[in-house]
């Protein structure tokens, strides 16, 4: 993926995590997770079908859409690299995903002699895959999905100066009006605070933009464990009234901030590099992998789900009309 277009794709998910780093300004970090009285359930093996026939025909319930592995050594199907290119300071690049001990890796670096078409030979390199890929300027899903359940099993980078995320997004997103319903950028886990408690996560929504009209909210959770130890799962439920987070099988944050999207919505694994402040207002150390320290984010499963009882609620991103306030801002 080449081209001046696709960086001015990239400029979306800068003025993202711009207003990610300072989000708990504009609406404080939340202290109460929600999670009194929620059904906190999730698919397992007792509760969950092949197929989506299997599932109807059983009188409902969850359902298998996607499970992948990453033990091919390929990049499966449904997944592409991220957009190629400028993202803030950092260059995304195709080279910085691989696999390694039966994981899909993304790393992150600086380099002198990087030998990269679209890249430069020196600076500072990263990258992600997503479920979806550029044709020119339109972003065309190879897979997305609204609601249900979203899981990944993965090993944080050390490493200072980046975090690694897992994340949804809607092409919609960007589209002022009807609050988060046409599509909301959806932060299952981002992993900023090495520094601050390595036990923390932090999880974030953000609708209507980036710009003037952008509202976002985000939570953070101390959990049992230090997180950028081993491996560990970060897992999303979401249903047509509410969003439910999970660390380890542990529920940690349920709300539902802006309405609730309700339009399909792809999936990213991203890694990013930042001078200053990252997201949820984290001030950063500079950027240094070391062997002790590295920057790799290991990725070892994503699985998602479905629910029969949600499918009736997704709409598409026609069924929404960009309302933008009179006078605007």
């Amino acid at each position: 993926m080449k081209g001046k277009g696709l960086r001015l794709i990239c400029l979306g998910a800068i003025i993202s995590a711009v207003i990610a780093a300072g989000c708990f300004l504009l609406t404080g970090c939340k202290k109460d997770d929600g999670l009194k009285g929620a059904d906190v359930s999730v698919p397992s093996e007792s509760n969950t079908y092949h197929t989506r026939e299997e599932a109807v025909a059983a009188g409902g319930g969850w359902y298998e859409t996607m499970i992948e592995d990453f033990d091919s050594n390929t990049l499966p199907e449904k997944w592409n690299y991220s957009p190629h290119g400028l993202r803030n300071t950092e260059y995304w690049c195709d080279q910085t995903v691989y696999f390694e001990d039966g994981c899909l890796v993304v790393d992150a670096y600086k380099s002198d002699s990087h030998k990269c078409d679209v890249c430069p030979s020196s600076g500072e390199f990263t990258g992600g895959i997503e479920t979806r890929y550029m044709d020119g300027e339109e972003s065309v899903q190879t897979f997305s999905q609204a609601f249900g359940y979203y899981e990944v099993r993965c090993k944080l980078p050390r490493a200072q100066g980046m975090w690694a995320a897992f994340w949804l997004q809607s092409v919609n997103q960007g589209k002022i009006g009807n609050e988060g319903e046409d599509g909301t950028e959806i932060d299952v886990f981002e992993s900023a605070f090495i520094n601050k408690n390595p036990a923390m996560v932090g999880h974030a929504l953000l609708y209507d933009g980036y710009a003037d009209y952008g509202k976002v909210t985000d939570f953070r959770k101390v959990t049992d464990s230090d997180l950028y130890d081993g491996f560990h799962t970060y897992g999303l439920k979401w249903t047509p009234n509410e969003y439910i987070f999970y660390v380890d099988g542990k529920a940690t944050w349920r709300t539902d901030f802006g309405g609730v999207s309700k339009v399909p919505e792809f999936l990213r694994l991203t890694c990013e590099i930042r001078h200053g402040y990252g997201p949820h207002g984290v001030k950063l150390k500079e950027f240094d992998s070391t062997e002790e320290n590295p920057a790799k984010f290991y990725v070892d499963y994503v699985k998602v789900y479905q629910n029969t009882e949600y499918e009736a609620s997704i709409k598409s991103d026609s069924d929404y009309k960009e309302i933008i306030p009179e006078g605007g801002k």
